[in-house]
Parts: structure tokens; sequence; C-alpha cells
């Protein structure tokens, strides 16, 4: 990782808290601990430093008052690209949000390890929350299907064109 990078990936971290400062997670934990969680699976995989920006900024525009103007300040216009494309709008239908992330490689990394740290904290065995989180449950596996399908059928239809 170069200098700017590091950079960026600081200015990232500080955008993310500042922004979620006081939000908490259904555990009960501070909110900035899933972005944190997000970046730290995405580090792990063999993908760009601008995966983890992402992966911090993810849920500031849709969570907080920051929005995409603001950010394109910092980050050049491929990272804000992502992080608009994996940012749901009000009144969209789920399958447009999908097909959305589905068509930006960064926002399709980040999401994947957006729904695989959600689905890890999960409480199905709370009877207050199971219902809840059953609904989110299925909702974060047929996203992963879907996300799984779209890539076997785009290779497929690669593969028919070779």
């Amino acid at each position: 990782m170069n200098k700017y990078e590091e950079r960026l990936l600081e200015q990232a971290k500080i955008n993310a808290r500042d922004a979620h400062k006081g939000q908490k997670r259904h555990t009960g934990e501070d909110y900035i601990t899933h972005p944190e969680a997000v970046a730290k699976m995405v580090a792990e995989r063999p993908v760009p430093v601008e995966y983890q920006i992402v992966a911090w900024l993810h849920d500031v525009v849709e969570d907080t008052d920051l929005t995409l103007e603001v950010l394109h300040e910092y980050y050049p216009p491929k990272i804000v690209q992502a992080i608009d494309a994996i940012t749901k709008r009000d009144g969209e239908e789920y399958t447009d949000y999908l097909d959305r992330v589905y068509h930006n490689e960064m926002a399709l990394e980040v999401k994947i390890c957006d729904i695989k740290h959600n689905l890890s904290t999960l409480d199905l065995d709370d009877p207050e929350w199971k219902k809840v989180n059953t609904h989110k449950k299925d909702k974060y596996l047929v996203s992963l299907e879907y996300f799984t399908w779209r890539r076997r059928s785009d290779c497929n239809a690669a593969k028919a064109y070779s």
C-alpha cells in the first residue's frame, strides 16, 4: 500500500467513525464495529485497498448524514461510485438494488462481506428477535444466492461466446 492509499484508508476510518458516532447495532455494540469487521474481511481477500475504503464507508450514506457529495471531496470517483452502488435508495425494489451492486465489482465484494458479517451476528435463539432475524437471514441468503447465480450465468454466457 502506498502513502496515498494509506491516507485514504485512514480518512475512511475517520469519516466512518465520525459518521456512526453514537449509533448502536442490534447487538448493543457500537455501530462502527460492523464496518470495521467488514473491512477486516475485505482485507483478507486479494483485492486492492480501495475495497477496504468502501467497506469502512459502505453504510454512511444510507445510515448517517454523510452524503455522496461530501465523499467526493475526499475520495476518487471510483470509490464514491462503489459507495453509491452499495447504498439502498428509498422506495427501491430490492432486486434493483442487488442488480446495481452486482454491476460494481467493488460494491459486490464489499456487499458479500457485509452480508456474511450480518449473518454471523444474527441471534436466532432469542425469542424476541427470532422472527425479525429469521426474515433478515432469509433475505441475506437469497442475496448471496442471487450474486452466485449472476456470476455463474455470466461465466456460462462468456463460455458460449468463446
